[in-house]
């Protein structure tokens, strides 16, 4: 198939190119001087140097705090935000700050001239990381894996960018236009180029890495540190401080490599820290890093790679922002509703502010900031581990761990409170039985005094329940870990699937049975017959609730997919019958165990987009890669979004320098005319079409390609750039097969 189907052989050579490129330059000049670019690190604070402002996400009070920081620090507002708000990212020049919300899975809008709510606009499945430059602004779907381009004017979604799995932080380096992404449990970091809108590369990082989420840009040394925790889940000799480790992972941005040599133990140049979280520089060369578990800050020396302080703050730490007018760290306290003022002179606190008044009770609160708690002995020794270090939010941390039992793998504990027995091997038959984790893994004294009540079974011995208030309020809080609003609608193809889960012949609803998909008893299914099993070959049914996004499965944690799971590892027919499903079959039962608590994206209706801020209107070409040979696959989209109606071209000069237009209705090639791809199309609802989509073969000219994405006002010439109201350009090229 060739690349192109022209409608005769006559071309036109591209007369205007010079003059488009020109008008390029023009347009680009005209937008960075008058629109500013906004905050381009993701973070649950946000600081505007113009306007003297201070932004913090209340997750737990669902709203967003603004303080006035020139004089002292003021809280001037606090806005109510739908869903649970995540992080912050403010526009200066429209005054306007971006919001991401788990649970709506939205983009709130904030309209800082009144301190209100302006609207929404739908984004992908439990949004996080959020930052925006001169036209865009973009959003982490971590559970889509995906990021939510947005057309900053009109607040149009314009189109969405496939990444790895798990994509949490954003940072955006402005001069060179590039978004990097951090991957929370694999702590690689993919690298977008915004003028393409595309990943063009991926830094590795050491396979331990986890709970990665904050990237910060050292721009003198190039290179860029990310707050981490190693997990040593290889270990089969599991000690406490042998578990896990606090670290700050450094990367060259010239190679983009992990620099192993130049990574920082925390535990070394500071002391015991547990779940560094969040990272920021001065301009004295020094990172502070927010330490969300065991409730400080680390300073480190960049020059000398030296700690210079520990500064102890409110509970779970999970934000960090410097001003440079008043040199100043301001610091997130969630789990307090407080913001720590840290003065970067003295390294001492020289505030402590009231953010919110978290509204939860007084014991549901004690048992997340105990959830989430490193920092007292009870619970940790020497600050290392909480509960969260493994099951960050409530949810799983993607690994098999070596513990006495055998090799576990770490389950989410949402809805865990449906689910008794716990533990893979059922032998907890409480949820205060916790306090053997507590005392085993995290090494702590105990929430309760004496024994732990687990010998020689935690369902052997008396109940936990009622011992401490401390462990009550932990077990409450555990109790309160639930799934977000779930996406009750099925495809055709999950409809089928349920209907095998069901059935007979299939048999997987026998022991998962709904609505909590588990029986709550032990089978034996042909695993943990390894030499570390502790516990026998009988493991507790696990629930299938959320399911699609906590592999790796079984109590070992031996398969690594669904698919694998029921082909190369269910022979036997122990996991269901799946043996004999045909592909079709399989597919559709895979389609609605991963539409189990699945969690839904923003839609239509979810919410009321806000107002235009101007009248604007842009255009992006998408290729699927920079450059092509023969025989691989090239797909080229446009996009385009605004506040008014228009005529949208999409033009190519060939290598040859001819020239032709895309038209409808097959978007086809006209050679020699300049013809728009659609006339009077309303941008206002968005506009994306899919112009090619084939593999290339031998026939298709090599060389260098230029389209051209002009948008126009009505019945206006293209030529008449006075008309245009976008404009974009995209250069590719095609080359021999060596």
């Amino acid at each position: 198939m060739v690349l192109f189907e022209l409608f005769d052989g006559q071309y036109n050579k591209f007369s205007v190119s010079l003059g488009i490129s020109v008008r390029v330059s023009f347009i680009l000049a005209v937008l960075f001087l008058h629109r500013g670019v906004a905050l381009a690190q993701s973070g649950s604070l946000a600081l505007s140097d113009a306007a003297a402002e201070l932004l913090a996400v209340n997750p737990d009070s669902h709203s967003v705090s603004i303080f006035d920081i020139r004089s002292g620090i003021r809280k001037r507002a606090e806005v109510s935000i739908p869903g649970i708000p995540q992080t912050i990212s403010i526009d200066s020049s429209s005054k306007t700050a971006f919001v991401t919300s788990r649970q709506s899975n939205t983009l709130e809008v904030i309209a800082l001239e009144s301190d209100s709510l302006a609207g929404c606009v739908p984004v992908g499945a439990a949004p996080f990381g959020v930052v925006s430059d001169a036209s865009y602004i973009y959003v982490a779907n971590q559970k889509s894996d995906s990021v939510s381009v947005i057309h900053l004017s009109s607040f149009l979604p314009l189109l969405t960018i496939d990444v790895d799995s798990d994509p949490r932080g954003l940072r955006l380096d402005a001069e060179s236009g590039l978004l990097y992404v951090t991957h929370f449990f694999t702590g690689d970091v993919s690298i977008i180029d915004t003028e393409r809108m595309l990943v063009t590369d991926k830094v590795n990082v050491n396979s331990s890495a986890n709970i990665s989420q904050s990237l910060v840009l050292d721009d003198a040394r190039h290179r860029a540190y990310l707050p981490q925790t190693f997990s040593n889940n290889a270990n089969q000799s599991l000690l406490f401080d042998t578990t896990v480790f606090p670290v700050v992972t450094s990367l060259d941005l010239s190679s983009r490599t992990e620099m192993r040599a130049s990574r920082l133990a925390l535990d070394v140049v500071d002391q015991p820290v547990g779940i560094p979280l969040d990272a920021v520089m001065d301009s004295s060369d020094r990172l502070f890093v927010a330490n969300s578990a065991s409730n400080d800050v680390s300073v480190i020396d960049l020059a000398t790679s030296r700690g210079l302080a520990n500064i102890k703050v409110g509970a779970n730490p999970r934000g960090l922002a410097f001003d440079p007018v008043s040199n100043r760290i301001f610091v997130n306290n969630t789990l307090s509703g407080t913001l720590s003022v840290i003065d970067a002179g003295t390294l001492q606190i020289a505030d402590e502010v009231q953010s919110t008044a978290i509204p939860l009770s007084q014991s549901l609160l004690n048992g997340k900031r105990l959830f989430n708690d490193s920092s007292r002995p009870e619970l940790a020794r020497d600050n290392w581990i909480a509960c969260a270090t493994c099951h960050f939010d409530g949810e799983h941390d993607g690994r098999t761990w070596f513990f006495a039992d055998g090799p576990r793998n770490s389950p989410s504990l949402l809805g865990v409170a449906d689910t008794p027995p716990f533990h893979w091997s059922g032998d907890l038959d409480e949820l205060h039985d916790v306090e053997l984790a507590v005392r085993v893994i995290q090494a702590g004294i105990g929430l309760t005094s004496g024994s732990s009540n687990c010998e020689p079974a935690c369902d052997q011995a008396p109940a936990n329940q009622g011992r401490s208030q401390d462990l009550d309020d932990l077990a409450l809080y555990l109790a309160s870990l639930q799934f977000e609003q779930a996406n009750i609608s099925m495809s055709a193809s999950a409809l089928q699937g349920q209907m095998l889960f069901s059935s007979e012949a299939v048999g997987c609803a026998r022991c998962h049975i709904p609505p909590t998909y588990t029986d709550g008893l032990r089978h034996y299914v042909n695993t943990g017959k390894g030499l570390l099993e502790r516990k026998g070959l009988l493991f507790n049914t696990p629930s299938l609730r959320g399911v699609n996004r906590t592999a790796p499965y079984f109590h070992d944690g031996s398969a690594a997919s669904l698919e694998i799971m029921f082909s190369a590892m269910n022979t036997s027919d122990l996991h269901g019958t799946t043996s004999s499903l045909t592909a079709a079959e399989l597919t559709d039962l895979l389609a609605f165990l991963n539409s189990l608590e699945a969690v839904p994206e923003g839609g239509p209706g979810v919410c009321e987009r806000p107002i235009a801020v101007e009248a604007d209107a842009t255009a992006e070409l998408v290729l699927n890669q920079q450059d092509f040979q023969p025989g691989e696959h090239l797909s080229l989209n446009v996009h385009s979004a605004g506040s008014q109606s228009a005529d949208f071209y999409v033009v190519i000069a060939l290598p040859d320098g001819a020239l032709a237009s895309f038209a409808s209705p097959e978007n086809k090639l006209l050679p020699g005319a300049l013809v728009p791809l659609v006339e009077n199309v309303d941008l206002r609802e968005g506009f994306s079409v899919r112009l090619v989509d084939t593999v290339l073969d031998s026939s298709v000219p090599t060389g260098v390609y230029q389209l051209y994405a002009v948008a126009v006002s009505v019945g206006e010439e293209l030529l008449n750039q006075d008309a245009w109201l976008a404009f974009e350009h995209l250069e590719f090229e095609i080359r021999s097969v060596n």
